[in-house]
């Protein structure tokens, strides 16, 4: 079995709480929640996950990032960056550490790593 840094059946009890009558199904195999919901009401199910966290500044100093979660555990995780700026994230974790590294596309057919500062903002999703 893998280890996994998302509970399970915490986050099945979770998702089941805070959609409440909108779950038609929600189920747990091989450590994978699956959740059925009317495709009406879908949209609401996803922003309610992802409003979940507030968020928070961060800047990505010479494009990289990278932070600590002491154990913590998240459902999802939400990264907002201005367009205009042509970054695109890279987005590593695990149960211990999130690693955030931005690229761009300039032309050739490899991306390569952002060397400037990057502002953006950071919402962890319990």
């Amino acid at each position: 079995m893998t280890a996994v840094a998302i509970r399970p059946e915490k986050l099945k009890d979770n998702i089941a709480a805070a959609l409440g009558a909108k779950v038609r199904q929600i189920s747990v195999a091989l450590d994978e929640v699956t959740v059925v919901v009317a495709a009406a009401d879908y949209l609401d199910a996803m922003r309610l996950l992802r409003d979940s966290g507030g968020p928070v500044k961060m800047i990505a100093v010479a494009g990289s990032y990278q932070q600590m979660l002491q154990g913590k555990v998240y459902q999802m995780l939400r990264l907002t960056v201005d367009e205009s700026l042509g970054a695109i994230p890279e987005i590593s974790a695990n149960k211990y550490m999130l690693w955030i590294r931005f690229m761009t596309q300039g032309g050739e057919s490899k991306p390569k790593a952002f060397e400037v500062d990057i502002p953006s903002r950071l919402s962890y999703c319990e």
